[in-house]
């Protein structure tokens, strides 16, 4: 369940190696982050800020999501990383985005339909459209004591 209200922001640029790919369920966004964590690592490269998912898909999708997952990283990264099967992760950057909305998930995934509901019925009941892919950061993993965090985000404009 979220553990605030939705807010509005907006997000700065981001320098980032990422990889994109068509995963088939859910649960595979965990595997490809663990792959891309270990192949940065292999490298020397820390992660500067919580890794991110995002989803490119003009329509929610419970299979098959075209799906980026983006570590930031240090602008000195400069060079594409390698992976198994062809695949690569690339460095490029994040546009900023002038606005999105917010909202933080505390807890496991099996309530997150509860928490994409309540975002989603505050952008349209406020006035706002989606107006790109909409994202999740990792503030937490579902590994620590407390659960996962996860903060939810939807690139909005006024309606």
């Amino acid at each position: 369940m979220p553990t605030q209200e939705v807010v509005l922001k907006a997000i700065e640029k981001q320098h980032v190696i990422a990889v994109r790919q068509i995963l088939p369920v859910p649960s595979d966004v965990g595997t490809l982050l663990g792959e891309a964590y270990m192949a940065v690592s292999s490298k020397g490269i820390q992660p500067i800020a919580p890794p991110i998912a995002i989803y490119h898909d003009p329509e929610f999708k419970e299979s098959n999501m075209d799906t980026e997952i983006a570590l930031p990283v240090g602008s000195s990264v400069k060079d594409d990383i390698a992976l198994d099967g062809g695949r690569w992760l690339k460095v490029r950057e994040l546009p900023a985005l002038s606005l999105v909305a917010s909202i933080i998930h505390a807890g496991d995934y099996s309530t997150f339909d509860q928490t994409y509901a309540v975002i989603g019925q505050w952008i349209a009941s406020n006035g706002y459209r989606i107006a790109g892919s909409p994202q999740e950061i990792y503030l937490s993993p579902p590994t620590d004591a407390a659960g996962a965090v996860t903060e939810i985000q939807f690139p909005v404009e006024k309606a």
